[in-house]
Protein backbone atom coordinates (compact mmCIF):
# COMPACT_ATOMS: atom_id res chain seq x y z
CA UNK A 1 0.00 0.00 0.00
CA UNK A 2 2.74 2.44 0.56
CA UNK A 3 4.42 1.95 -2.60
CA UNK A 4 0.86 2.57 -4.22
CA UNK A 5 0.54 5.59 -2.25
CA UNK A 6 3.88 6.58 -3.46
CA UNK A 7 2.97 6.38 -7.02
CA UNK A 8 -0.35 8.10 -6.96
CA UNK A 9 0.31 10.71 -4.11
CA UNK A 10 3.84 11.33 -4.93
CA UNK A 11 4.91 11.27 -8.35
CA UNK A 12 1.43 10.94 -10.67
CA UNK A 13 -0.10 13.83 -8.61
CA UNK A 14 2.77 16.06 -9.00
CA UNK A 15 3.52 15.21 -12.74
CA UNK A 16 -0.51 16.06 -13.40
CA UNK A 17 -0.09 19.49 -11.40
CA UNK A 18 2.82 20.25 -12.99
CA UNK A 19 1.59 19.80 -16.47
CA UNK A 20 -1.81 22.21 -15.53
CA UNK A 21 0.66 24.88 -13.60
CA UNK A 22 1.12 27.32 -16.72
CA UNK A 23 -2.32 26.67 -18.24
CA UNK A 24 -4.47 29.77 -17.19
CA UNK A 25 -7.54 28.16 -16.91
CA UNK A 26 -6.13 26.64 -13.89
CA UNK A 27 -4.32 29.46 -12.45
CA UNK A 28 -5.41 30.16 -8.88
CA UNK A 29 -7.11 26.65 -8.81
CA UNK A 30 -3.99 24.00 -8.32
CA UNK A 31 -4.32 23.89 -4.29
CA UNK A 32 -7.89 23.10 -4.93
CA UNK A 33 -6.63 20.69 -7.72
CA UNK A 34 -4.62 19.30 -5.40
CA UNK A 35 -6.77 19.19 -2.74
CA UNK A 36 -9.25 16.82 -4.94
CA UNK A 37 -7.10 14.46 -6.39
CA UNK A 38 -4.91 14.01 -3.25
CA UNK A 39 -8.47 12.79 -1.73
CA UNK A 40 -9.05 10.49 -4.94
CA UNK A 41 -6.03 9.01 -4.43
CA UNK A 42 -6.36 8.44 -0.53
CA UNK A 43 -9.97 7.21 -1.52
CA UNK A 44 -8.68 4.25 -3.75
CA UNK A 45 -5.97 3.63 -1.29
CA UNK A 46 -7.66 2.65 2.04
CA UNK A 47 -9.23 -0.21 0.04
CA UNK A 48 -5.65 -1.90 -0.34
CA UNK A 49 -4.75 -1.15 3.30
CA UNK A 50 -5.05 -3.83 6.14
CA UNK A 51 -6.01 -1.59 9.18
CA UNK A 52 -9.12 -0.57 11.03
CA UNK A 53 -10.68 2.82 10.06
CA UNK A 54 -10.78 2.51 6.51
CA UNK A 55 -14.49 3.88 6.21
CA UNK A 56 -13.75 6.98 8.25
CA UNK A 57 -10.35 7.49 6.48
CA UNK A 58 -12.54 7.34 3.28
CA UNK A 59 -15.48 9.91 4.42
CA UNK A 60 -12.31 12.27 4.94
CA UNK A 61 -11.31 11.78 1.60
CA UNK A 62 -14.46 12.35 0.28
CA UNK A 63 -15.24 15.28 2.13
CA UNK A 64 -11.78 16.49 0.90
CA UNK A 65 -13.01 16.19 -2.47
CA UNK A 66 -16.28 17.89 -2.08
CA UNK A 67 -14.36 20.57 -0.60
CA UNK A 68 -11.91 20.59 -3.40
CA UNK A 69 -14.95 20.50 -5.62
CA UNK A 70 -16.83 23.77 -3.96
CA UNK A 71 -13.73 26.22 -3.53
CA UNK A 72 -12.98 25.66 -7.33
CA UNK A 73 -16.59 26.02 -8.44
CA UNK A 74 -16.44 29.48 -6.05
CA UNK A 75 -13.05 30.56 -7.88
Amino acid sequence: AQLYEAFLEGLLLFIFLWLLRNNEKWKGKLLWLYLIGYGLARFVLEFFRAEQGQLLNQSLSVGMIILGGILIARK
